[in-house]
């Protein structure tokens, strides 16, 4: 994968010349768009008065908040105009950056950019590793970046699909300690595109925070994408928890091909008996379950899942 961002060194230059009004920085940015998802890649630079610390950072748009995915990687210019001795300084981290390609950098900071403000709400360190590669050459004469990889809880993410999020354990205490506190909590929703950085986590999340049901089918559709090897057990045991939640409202009917998706996940969670069973007791007349057989892919279920079908239907007759 490669995915080339060009940040102009003229702009640069000039956005470095211009010190912003509210924190004392000079910035520059540029903004792009990868599978429907709104990017944002820039550097930034301390104070000219200060000891030239300069900021890269890539965040993405959710709901209309910017969330920062690197964040505390920062550049110490330790000689103005030679690049060759620079270091890397991140939370308890610090290395030399001679051959900078390939580098692991962990432990670091999560924060969110408010659009209101321009300012930083820290968030506890979450621990994952980010691989990245790019060329530097001078402060004013960063070129590209490229490669970046994020692998977050056993699932690799790739940028150039727009999947960015933490863990789910992450977001969801962060929710139980705001309602334990009585605090109000914003209405998160999944955003309305094909791949959305949030789909899958919320998803992935307690049923508490209600995910909307249409939005359900939408989130099945991008964890299918994903090697279900590759999600732990406990994730699809999660994604089932949130389609039982919805299947318990009469109004909500899933599509047969959406439902076919579901019990893939089932059989992949090797979940139990019992809850295969609540799965088929989703369909109320054979005529139902004889029109899901001839979807695309029924043929793949694993010979257990379709005897409780064929059970279903003497039940149903």
């Amino acid at each position: 994968m490669n995915l080339p961002i060009i940040i102009s060194k003229n702009k640069l230059k000039a956005s470095f010349d211009k010190i912003h009004e509210w924190d004392g920085k000079a910035r520059s940015s540029e903004e792009f768009d990868i599978a429907g998802v709104k990017w944002m890649i820039g550097i930034e630079l301390e104070p000219i008065n200060s000891d030239k610390r300069l900021h890269v950072f890539l965040c993405c748009e959710m709901d209309g908040v910017w969330i920062s995915a690197v964040d505390n990687l920062q550049f110490k210019l330790l000689r103005y105009f030679n690049p060759d001795i620079v270091q890397i300084n991140t939370t308890k981290y610090l290395m030399n950056c001679d051959s900078f390609v390939g580098t692991q950098i962990s432990k670091f900071q999560w924060s969110k950019m408010c659009p209101s403000n321009y300012g930083y709400v820290r968030s506890n360190s979450i621990s994952f590793e980010i691989t990245f590669d790019f060329i530097y050459q001078h402060f004013n004469k960063i070129e590209h970046f490229t490669d970046f990889v994020i692998n977050i809880d056993q699932m690799e993410l790739n940028v150039n699909k727009g999947f960015l999020c933490a863990s789910s354990e992450y977001f969801y205490n962060k929710i139980v300690v705001a309602r334990e506190r009585k605090e109000e909590i914003r209405k998160i929703t999944i955003p309305d595109i094909e791949v959305g950085p949030f789909m899958l986590l919320l998803a992935l999340m307690h049923p508490s925070l209600d995910v909307p049901a249409e939005k359900l089918e939408n989130s099945l559709e991008l964890a299918n994408r994903f090697k279900i090897n590759s999600i732990n057990l406990k994730y699809a045991s999660k994604i089932l928890a949130v389609i039982e939640h919805h299947s318990k409202n009469p109004e909500y009917q899933m599509k047969p091909k959406y439902f076919l998706k579901c019990l893939q996940f089932a059989e992949k969670a090797e979940m139990n008996q019992e809850f295969m069973s609540f799965l088929m007791n989703t369909f109320q007349t054979s005529k139902e379950i004889k029109q899901f057989s001839k979807i695309s892919g029924f043929e793949n279920l694993k010979e257990s899942t379709k005897a409780m079908l064929l059970h279903r239907v003497l039940e149903t007759l």
